[in-house]
């Protein structure tokens, strides 16, 4: 992805700041939760 921004877009400074970005999946249970409340909110 870096490489696009680098490429297509024209965007060096922010595909260099890319190395520090953590691309691994993770585990967004208060997101899920917080989406679930909301569809529980807009259900009723």
């Amino acid at each position: 992805m870096a490489r696009l921004i680098r490429e297509e877009a024209g965007h060096q400074a922010i595909s260099d700041a890319m190395r520090f970005v953590d691309f691994s999946d993770t585990d967004l249970e208060r997101l899920d939760a917080e989406r679930a409340a909301e569809r529980n909110r807009l259900n009723r």
